[in-house]
């Protein structure tokens, strides 16, 4: 979490505003191991979701932490049910950068028993030919080979 986001935590904490999205003994919990890259609201509770955000965003936390922060307050005061789903990022390996070519296809050659519900976004700023030729390698070939 860092010195700088347990403070602007703490501040959170104070605000009276996050009141309603605290636990019963006062406490609010920091969701771990969420990734916050892509989001999906529906819009029944979009407007929670909104006033969630702008609580935290206005703490100035870190994305990373916002994000799950802000899901999990929404959840907390709409009941509703968070689905995750496996995304593959593959920047974690030696020599690839995230959004590259080499990240996106490694998805399903290096993960074959993994179904990945999304694959983390190339960069546009790499080609538009290539971005395309690549959306029709990762989306539309698998998705042809089970029309066979």
């Amino acid at each position: 979490l860092g010195k700088k986001n347990l403070g602007k935590l703490r501040n959170l904490a104070k605000d009276p505003r996050s009141d309603p999205y605290k636990l019963p003994n006062g406490n609010l919990v920091v969701p771990s191991g969420v990734q916050a890259d892509m989001l999906f609201v529906p819009t029944s509770v979009a407007n929670e979701f909104i006033q969630a955000a702008e609580i935290v965003v206005d703490s100035g936390i870190f994305l990373e932490i916002a994000i799950p922060l802000a899901v999990d307050f929404t959840r907390r005061v709409t009941n509703v049910t968070v689905h995750t789903i496996d995304l593959c990022t593959g920047w974690y390996k030696a020599g690839r950068k995230r959004g590259t070519v080499g990240m996106v296809t490694a998805c399903h050659s290096e993960y074959p028993n993994i179904t990945f519900g999304m694959i983390h976004p190339l960069k546009i700023s790499m080609g538009l030919t290539e971005w395309g030729d690549l959306f029709d390698e990762v989306v539309l070939r698998p998705l042809q080979s089970s029309w066979v």
